[in-house]
Parts: structure tokens; C-alpha cells; sequence
């Protein structure tokens, strides 16, 4: 892992939903978050989109798939920094 992605990690500070920022403690909470969302969510997973990872200012560094996995980068090049257990 590059320097570069590892502090992309360490600026992680909130789950964009929208346009709305949810600050976060951790990809584990957001991870939790968006699952917890889910289920109570009455239509399709299909429908929902994958929230960003984002830092203070709101930039997007990462996301969370609709599996709890949360990834760093663009869909394309991300490597899994968090998956829940089970």
C-alpha cells in the first residue's frame, strides 16, 4: 500500500448519503450505518446507491458497497479496507 492511499485512510471522517455528510468514527460504524439503513429500507437494494467515504471537506476518497465492505478509491482501482465479519 502506498503512502499515498495509507493517508487517504487517515482523512477519513464521514459518510456521504446524498448530499448530506454523517460523520464517522470508523469504517466499521460506517459499515453498520449503511447496513443497519438497509434493513429498515423498504424497496430494492437495486435502488440504493453505494454511500461515499469522504473526508472533512466532503471529498470523496472511497465508498461503502451495499455488502458493508468499505473501499478506498474510484470503483475501478479500490482496494477493501474494512469487511464485516459474518
Amino acid at each position: 500500500m502506498s503512502s499515498d492511499e495509507t493517508g487517504s485512510m487517515s482523512r477519513i471522517t464521514h459518510m456521504k448519503v446524498g448530499a448530506r455528510l454523517y460523520p464517522i468514527g470508523d469504517y466499521a460504524e460506517a459499515s453498520r450505518m449503511l447496513r443497519a439503513a438497509l434493513a429498515r429500507w423498504p424497496g430494492r437494494q437495486a435502488e440504493v446507491s453505494c454511500p461515499d467515504l469522504c473526508d472533512a471537506d466532503g471529498r470523496e476518497l472511497g465508498y461503502v458497497s451495499l455488502n458493508g465492505q468499505c473501499w478506498i478509491g474510484e470503483p475501478s482501482r479500490a482496494f477493501c479496507v474494512y469487511a464485516p465479519a459474518g
